[in-house]
């Protein structure tokens, strides 16, 4: 049970925003998908941490080169109802791509429980560093996307 609560503690944590920008919706998201294009950036490499809940939390790490996934691998961690064990998802490297960052930003702000999310924007780069989603009235159905790490290429 500690070892759950530490887990807990530590996601909530590293979901706090550093160097962000919030946007409620989607006039500060076409803003920074500008600034993210602008900067023409085809070569980086991207770490996002993936929390469903108290149900799984993975990180994905991505490589891309010219725009298109190069490499892609996967960690998990092990959540409060996982007991202590977890496996890595099946997932589509494409969605933890700055691209896949802004279309998921787009979908949630799109949708009707929009009111439930906060996309927070890297003021650097422009892509949304975290995208969340919190309904205070359902007790496990919160998700959350955070940049851990972003590296531009050469």
């Amino acid at each position: 049970m500690r070892k759950s609560l530490l887990l807990a503690l530590s996601l909530l944590l590293a979901a706090w925003p550093v160097g962000c920008v919030l946007s409620p919706g989607g006039g500060e998201l076409a803003r920074a998908e500008q600034r993210w294009r602008a900067q023409q950036v085809s070569d980086y490499r991207i770490e996002v941490l993936e929390v469903l809940s108290v149900w799984h939390a993975q990180y994905h790490l991505i490589t891309v080169r010219d725009g298109e996934v190069a490499d892609s691998e996967a960690r998990c961690l092990p959540a409060p109802a996982e007991g202590g064990k977890c496996k890595v998802y099946d997932f589509d490297a494409r969605d933890f791509t700055v691209p896949g960052l802004f279309a998921k930003a787009r979908e949630a702000l799109s949708a009707p429980t929009r009111r439930y999310v906060k996309v927070e924007y890297d003021t650097e780069w422009g892509f949304p560093r975290v995208i969340s989603f919190r309904n205070p009235e359902v007790v496990d159905g919160d998700w959350l996307w955070r940049v851990t790490m972003f590296e531009a290429g050469q």
